[in-house]
């Protein structure tokens, strides 16, 4: 199952110099670290260990 993902972003929070690269394979949950957004998952929790 594929799902669109939505994010809104702000002036509080940048994307990381490889944003497009993890949407591009497959990033479904992202974190912010240091005002950045950094990929977490990228199929599920539970493929992904």
């Amino acid at each position: 199952m594929v799902e669109k993902i939505l994010l809104t972003l702000s002036n509080h929070f940048r994307k990381s110099p490889y944003f497009k690269s993890t949407q591009r394979y497959g990033a479904s949950a992202f974190s912010i670290y240091n005002h950045m957004l950094m990929p977490v998952a990228y199929e599920d929790p539970v493929t992904d260990c």
